[in-house]
């Protein structure tokens, strides 16, 4: 199983798309992201539970509970139930939504096309805008983002344990994800932020080259989980995936909408000066 996942993610490297993120060795599931440190909180998810189970029960329910069954302690002779049926219907919150055919006009709603470099929402033509949004990493005025393999980018707000990045296209491969700020369809900031996709910086390349109407003045951050995360131009990070023409916070400040204030999400912390 866990080469087989690993040939996975390898031949999704390869076409350039991005599936659901986790481990490839599912023991790992459920173990904290740094044992070393005692005050770490988070743990290794896998979003393949939470695509596969039958009720869509969010990941950061299932990577525990899968660790509790997996280390089960069982006399010799004792058969194993499956993890479902361990898990039984418990509640996890609310089910994360996944579209199914009958869906697809709910989907359509979050489908945003650009338009001599601003941002429309497709289904009116109407400038989009992100000031009645929120997420849970960056906050309100901020919306999550995916691109499909048709190069069609939706956007929309991120409810935990019930909207995320997979809802809209139902779990499926994606050429990037994460967020962004949009103000009267000009697009401000957009961040590699997605922990159903984890993007690279290779995925975020791919998306700006296959948009190239994205506005070039636009701030992408393709390299979130460093520290400090590097920060670039859409224009210089499109020329060169490479670049190392960076911008700094006092930069990013001065592109954020009206509406987000002067401070930024807290993540801007780990932004270089």
């Amino acid at each position: 199983m866990e080469h087989l996942a690993q040939a996975i993610a390898n031949e999704a490297a390869a076409v350039g798309v991005r599936m659901l993120s986790g481990p490839a060795d599912w023991k790992k599931i459920g173990q904290k992201v740094n044992p070393q440190n005692p005050r770490a909180t988070a743990v290794v998810r896998n979003y393949w539970l939470e695509y596969v189970d039958a009720m869509h029960r969010p990941g950061f329910y299932l990577a525990p509970k899968y660790k509790v069954w997996r280390e089960q302690k069982k006399a010799k002779d004792d058969t194993y139930e499956s993890f479902w049926k361990f898990l039984g219907t418990a509640s996890g919150g609310h089910a994360v939504e996944y579209y199914e055919a009958s869906k697809m006009a709910e989907r359509t709603q979050c489908l945003v096309t650009c338009k001599s470099g601003k941002l429309h929402i497709a289904h009116d033509d109407s400038l989009l805008s992100t000031n009645l949004m929120r997420t849970v990493e960056s906050g309100y005025g901020w919306g999550i983002f995916v691109q499909s393999p048709e190069i069609e980018l939706y956007v929309g707000e991120h409810v935990e344990g019930e909207m995320h990045h997979s809802t809209v296209l139902a779990g499926g491969a994606v050429i990037a994800a994460g967020e962004l700020t949009v103000e009267s369809g000009v697009l401000k900031v957009m961040t590699a932020k997605s922990g159903h996709y984890m993007p690279s910086r290779e995925n975020m390349h791919n998306l700006v080259t296959r948009m190239p109407q994205l506005s070039g003045d636009a701030i992408i951050l393709p390299d979130f989980t460093k520290r400090p995360a590097p920060a670039y131009r859409i224009k210089d990070f499109r020329a060169d995936m490479n670049c190392t023409q960076t911008v700094k916070k006092v930069d990013i400040v001065k592109e954020l909408p009206s509406f987000l204030g002067a401070t930024g999400p807290t993540w801007f912390a780990n932004v270089a000066d």
